[in-house]
């Protein structure tokens, strides 16, 4: 397939990706709640399968890939802290924010070992795979579990509280996804020069910047076709500085959101703006991701190496979760953990990034991994959440086809109790 057929494929996939998550709730029904099944998709149409996707058209549309990530980061970005209008409560925030080191540490240390034990790689390649894929396995998928809940109807105390775990367990990745693009690499360009920290810097004070500039141009209520050139353009800038600088563009255009989202009256607007295209984005980077998987050269060595990230991560999931579940989810135990091992769009936004910096074994390995991560949790993390809500009560059940009363819902789950100090 050529490279304007590829082009006007993606360009579909974005419409429908619009229509499945931008649209009402009966058509976001459709699909799986985290999307992996586009992966799969663009894995079949890929070099591995058909062949409609060849090496060469998918290098080629890397940019633009690019792009559409630093624009799906920047609406990730204007919601954080965020879940459905209320703000995040801070114990939920919190305990993301600890369950999301303990996986990164965790996995980045038996990934660390297992390289070490099976030999094939040096030693800065250990270390930079090791820090890929904690970053690209710590959080949780809280685009697929919103999802779930909208389908589902779910409303109650433990929903409230996944919502808030998966908020508050974003920062950790994005932020290590800008320090790996700073010292990773071998840098040969001017930026080389600088110290490590001042680049990590730099990435960060580009969104910052940026979305300064980005709020005081919006305040002046500029006409709302207007508003969307503005936004672009922006944007558009802070990716593409920090592309020619070889930085994390993900990190950068999700700190432009957030301090957007933290500085301007007009951000919800904004967030109103940005929010559809952004999520439709994800699709066709989905099956940009499954035509970018090589497994050629891939042997024992990768799936152990797989195994054990994978392991890893809902082995601490699930310890983590059930040491500190707190309020509605005490006494939840293990279950409660497991259902936190979703992935979503940030583990995607994360694989590609790698995968683009470091082309070859590594960012194909991380992307295979990233995939089996989107999968594992379809099969295990979304049903095991679901039956949590449904024993807390928090799923109503489905009406009876030839009439008949349904089973309301528990009291405590129709309760909505004052929460505590929130993340402003």
């Amino acid at each position: 397939m050529g490279g304007y057929g590829v082009l006007l494929g993606l360009l579909l996939l974005a419409f429908i990706g619009n229509a499945l998550l931008g649209a009402s709730r009966s058509t976001r029904a459709v699909g799986l709640a985290s999307g992996v099944e586009f992966v799969v998709l663009g894995f079949v149409l890929g070099p591995h399968a058909l062949g409609a996707l060849s090496r060469d058209t998918v290098a080629g549309f890397e940019p633009v890939l690019v792009v559409a990530l630093g624009w799906a980061a920047f609406g990730m970005g204007l919601e954080w802290g965020t879940s459905h209008g209320r703000r995040t409560g801070v114990p939920g925030a919190l305990l993301g924010f600890v369950t999301t080191g303990v996986v990164m540490a965790g996995v980045g240390g038996t990934v660390h070992y297992a390289t070490g034990r099976l030999g094939g790689y040096s030693e800065r390649e250990r270390w930079i795979l090791a820090a890929a894929l904690s970053v690209c396995l710590s959080a949780t998928g809280g685009q697929g579990i919103r999802r779930l809940a909208e389908r589902s109807s779910a409303s109650g105390p433990i929903t409230r509280l996944v919502e808030d775990i998966t908020e508050g367990g974003v920062l950790l990745p994005v932020l290590g996804l800008g320090a790996l693009f700073v010292y990773g690499p071998t840098r040969v360009d001017a930026a080389g020069a600088l110290p490590s920290w001042v680049l990590l810097g730099v990435t960060v004070a580009i969104g910052l910047v940026m979305a300064l500039i980005t709020a005081v141009l919006v305040e002046k209520e500029l006409p709302g076709g207007q508003v969307w050139g503005l936004l672009m353009g922006t944007s558009l800038l802070a990716v593409g500085t920090a592309l020619r600088l070889d930085l994390a563009t993900v990190t950068t255009a999700f700190l432009m959101g957030v301090t957007v989202r933290l500085v301007s009256r007009a951000a919800p607007a904004v967030s109103a703006i940005v929010a559809p295209t952004s999520q439709a984005l994800v699709v066709p980077a989905l099956v940009l991701m499954g035509g970018m998987i090589d497994l050629r050269g891939s042997g024992a060595a990768e799936g152990i190496v797989l195994g054990a990230a994978l392991a890893t991560r809902v082995l601490l999931k699930g310890l983590s979760g059930a040491a500190l579940a707190v309020g509605p989810a005490r006494g939840a135990g293990p279950a409660f953990g497991v259902a936190l091992t979703p992935a979503g769009t940030l583990a995607v936004l994360c694989g590609v990034s790698v995968a683009v910096e470091f082309p070859g074994k590594m960012g194909s390995l991380v992307l295979t991994v990233s995939t089996a991560s989107l999968l594992l949790g379809e099969l295990i993390g979304f049903s095991s959440l679901r039956t949590l809500l449904k024993r807390a009560g928090e799923i109503p059940e489905p009406m009876p086809a030839f009439g008949g009363t349904p089973t309301p819902p528990k009291a405590e789950a129709l309760a909505t109790p004052v929460v505590r100090g929130e993340v402003p």
